[in-house]
């Protein structure tokens, strides 16, 4: 297996599609830079984060994912009511019966959260609930109110929710603070957190999101990845956004879809494009990357920071598999922090989640490794970055065959010597 996505077969036919050399390049950088979250860390992160918080509140909680509103002349899964929603069930309404089911993002996240309602017990009840109904929330004097969904691109869609979802005896209780909301996201962008920020006042935005992976704004491209995403998607749709859905730039893939917020270079197919993940659909040949937990990226992020050798050796110790993962992360953490890497960018620069990154932290600071406190590493660690920075092998030199006939001398203490017989003589003789 390639250690890099760009260098596998599917790669390279997404990849040709580019004019120039320069763009190929540039194309399959950005393409190992994303983030590929594979099923198991997806739904370990968004059950923990939901386990994280009941266990700090110690209350039951209410769990509901985001879903998309359906127009109001639709019939359609009321998640509140426990029935049918629209405004009027009758002949004038458009009901979904005879249409197809259309599924998306949250039908995963769904499908997660029903896991905990019998997994997650304390003293053998029952604390956290799926989608209860406004009667279920007051007969079981619920409080807090959890909306999950898998990422916050633009969060135009948890707004949506909001506005058309959440009942209004819902919003009154919030308002009078009868009621506690929290959002777990796996993934957000910052202008997507901004927009929630802007358009849900009062929301106490920095202590009730809760967000597994954070990751760099759209302004980490440098110009020519946002002229090659511009130049291709026109290209795509003659117009668009370039950048993705709203240009909410957002570098993750989930093994169970791409998002529409990653460029449509990536997931568009028509009959000028074929993306590389078409229709947002995860091609099985490439499931395998999933899992790597964005290492190899980490070590292109790494070697960014001038750390290029100590990057070079982490690679060379992977592929000969001299060390684990756990410990060449804990090596990437380390050469981040010697390169000034704030604490709080740490997770979105090493692509780990959030949590993953305090844990990992904690156990460098056990190790006498790094002293957390004022956020600096130790001499121990600087002598282990030191050490693995000189541990590259050295090239050898290809020894060099000498054609000459070797110099046989014909003296030995003073004595003349019998000119010996070369090869071909020898071998005249034999025949002889």
């Amino acid at each position: 297996m390639p250690l890099k996505i760009s260098e596998c077969e599917s790669a390279n036919k997404w990849l040709n599609q580019f004019e120039k050399e320069d763009e190929r390049l540039l194309a399959a950088k950005m393409l190992d830079n994303l983030k590929y979250v594979s099923l198991r860390e997806f739904e370990i992160s968004i059950i923990g984060a939901v386990q994280t918080l009941q266990s700090r509140l110690k209350r039951k909680l209410a769990v509901y994912p985001i879903i998309p509103p359906y127009p109001k002349e639709v019939s359609d899964y009321d998640l509140f009511s426990g029935g049918v929603s629209g405004e009027s069930l009758p002949d004038t309404v458009f009901s979904r019966v005879g249409k197809r089911r259309q599924y998306g993002s949250e039908d995963r996240v769904g499908h997660i959260l029903s896991k905990l309602n019998e997994g997650c017990k304390v003293d053998n009840k029952i604390v956290i609930e799926i989608t209860p109904t406004l009667t279920q929330l007051k007969t079981q004097n619920i409080i807090d109110i959890v909306l999950i969904d898998d990422m916050c691109g633009s969060g135009k869609r948890i707004l949506s929710f909001w506005k058309k979802c959440i009942p209004k005896s819902i919003k009154s209780q919030l308002s009078y603070k009868k009621l506690n909301l929290w959002i777990i996201l796996y993934g957000a962008t910052s202008d997507g957190l901004n927009y929630l920020r802007d358009s849900l006042r009062g929301f106490p935005h920095d202590t009730n999101i809760r967000v597994c992976f954070q990751s760099l704004e759209s302004s980490n491209l440098n110009l020519h990845e946002i002229q090659l995403c511009h130049k291709y998607s026109s290209k795509i749709y003659g117009a668009g956004s370039g950048l993705g859905f709203s240009n909410s730039y957002f570098p993750v893939v989930f093994e169970h879809g791409c998002p529409n917020n990653l460029p449509p270079i990536f997931w568009e197919s028509s009959k000028k494009w074929t993306g590389i993940f078409p229709g947002r659909l995860i091609p099985p040949e490439l499931r395998e990357f999933f899992e790597n937990n964005g290492l190899s990226v980490a070590i292109n992020t790494l070697s960014d920071t001038r750390n290029t050798r100590l990057a070079l050796s982490i690679l060379e110790k992977i592929e000969e598999n001299a060390i684990s993962q756990e410990f060449a992360i804990i090596l990437l953490m380390l050469g981040m922090v010697s390169a000034g890497i704030p604490r709080d960018a740490l997770h979105a620069r090493t692509y780990q989640r959030r949590d993953q990154c305090e844990i990992i932290l904690s156990r460098m600071t056990d190790a006498g490794l790094l002293q957390i406190d004022e956020y600096r590493i130790t001499d121990i660690g600087r002598h282990l970055l030191e050490k693995f920075r000189n541990s590259r092998r050295k090239p050898q030199k290809p020894l060099e065959i000498c054609h000459q006939t070797p110099y046989i001398p014909t003296q030995c203490e003073g004595k003349l010597q019998k000119p010996r017989k070369t090869a071909e003589q020898l071998a005249v003789a034999m025949e002889r």
